[in-house]
């Protein structure tokens, strides 16, 4: 899980890596609380095992890095879940 602008809204929203199935999942909003929240796989990353954020970019849109066990890092820039 990972946390951050991905949208480049000026919002965090949360970012899921399903390592076992290798999909990635990047919501639009925070779930209210007690309530279901669904989102469907924005993209399928072979052999990721990780998340994290990188370094914002001149506009302040954050992308998301998804490392594998060797750690090859491949970036997702917000225009990916536009």
């Amino acid at each position: 899980v990972a946390v951050g602008g991905w949208h480049c809204t000026g919002h965090d929203v949360p970012a899921v890596l399903r390592p076992d199935i290798g999909a990635l999942f990047v919501f639009w909003s925070w779930p209210s609380p007690g309530a279901p929240h669904a989102t469907e796989a924005a993209t399928t990353v072979t052999g990721g095992v990780a998340l994290r954020e990188g370094a914002p970019d001149p506009a302040g849109c954050t992308p998301l890095v998804v490392t594998d066990a060797q750690g090859s890092a491949t970036t997702f820039d917000s225009e990916a879940w536009r």
